[in-house]
């Protein structure tokens, strides 16, 4: 999507946001060339780790191919290794000048993640979801947590990081948070939509984006809950949903039920720790996506 003003304002907030490890490269007193970077605490060969999130590696067009980007990462990395990061983390178009470009300074793939469009039927009849209240913030908050436990390249929930994902987005980012219950009234399924203007070939166009889509592990039950939450949305509007392809069941459901894939992304780390290095050499069986770090919302 493309940013307004009150859309990176409300990114500067992001937890964990590090104006130390941030840089920029001026001219004339204007910025031409910047990196952020953001402490979190993610998930990467089995452990929880300090990992530093790369994010807007931008240089002003006036002023590419000057190394511009690359000092101003470069510098970005030092930092993290001289404070003792785990590893550097990134998403960029898998295949890109930009993807070549970070493999230059050592990111590797983690995985492709595939952002997938929903075009199917009619949408599949099933039950009514919830809406989440924020006095069961923290129980769903602990559901997701719980949810993607195994999964590689996530950071899990603390109460700042869900009141700014969840809670305090700016007015032209408004997302619902959806759930089901079982028979026991726990949380069996979660997803947030969130709505956004994405900028597209033909334009700017509303669409509706699935964020922390967790589902029921028998294949049945995740169909139904998807079901369920595709049903919240009003018929027509686009809906898109960032699906790492390693996450094979996932990918096999949403397919099956209408989504198809529009264009591929890059999940790229930077290890610093050998011990790291080792174990990222394993292809990951599951991966969470941080959409913000992709698509922006």
């Amino acid at each position: 999507m493309e940013p307004s003003e009150a859309h990176r304002v409300w990114y500067l907030r992001r937890p964990g946001m590090d104006a130390d490890l941030s840089s920029a490269a001026l001219f004339d007193g204007q910025v031409v060339s910047s990196v952020f970077i953001t402490r979190v605490m993610m998930r990467l060969g089995g452990e929880l780790v300090p990992v530093g999130m790369v994010d807007t590696v931008m240089t002003h067009p006036e002023h590419r191919r000057r190394g511009l980007a690359s000092a101003v990462l470069s510098r970005a990395l030092l930092g993290m290794r001289s404070e003792g990061f785990a590893a550097a983390a990134l998403s960029t178009l898998l295949g890109s000048m930009p993807y070549h470009f970070y493999e230059s300074l050592g990111f590797r793939l983690a995985t492709p993640m595939d952002y997938l469009l929903y075009r199917g039927p009619s949408r599949p009849k099933a039950g009514t979801p919830e809406m989440l209240s924020p006095e069961e913030d923290g129980q769903a908050a602990a559901f997701l947590n719980a949810h993607f436990a195994e999964y590689e390249g996530y950071i899990p929930y603390d109460e700042p990081l869900w009141r700014w994902r969840k809670r305090e987005r700016p007015a032209e980012l408004p997302a619902e948070h959806c759930l089901l219950r079982d028979e026991q009234g726990d949380i069996a399924a979660f997803a947030s939509l969130c709505h956004a203007p994405i900028l597209t070939g033909s334009g700017t166009q509303p669409v509706t984006i699935f964020t922390d889509l967790a589902l029921p592990e028998d294949g049945e039950g995740a169909r139904l809950a998807l079901g369920a939450f595709l049903g919240c949305i009003p018929e027509g509007r686009p809906i898109g949903v960032l699906v790492a392809r390693c996450n094979e069941a996932e990918v096999r459901l949403l397919t099956a039920c209408g989504f198809q894939p529009q264009y591929t992304e890059a999940a790229m780390i930077l290890p610093f720790w050998p011990a790291l290095e080792a174990a990222l050499a394993r292809a990951p069986k599951r991966w969470y996506p941080v959409v913000e770090s992709v698509i922006g919302v």
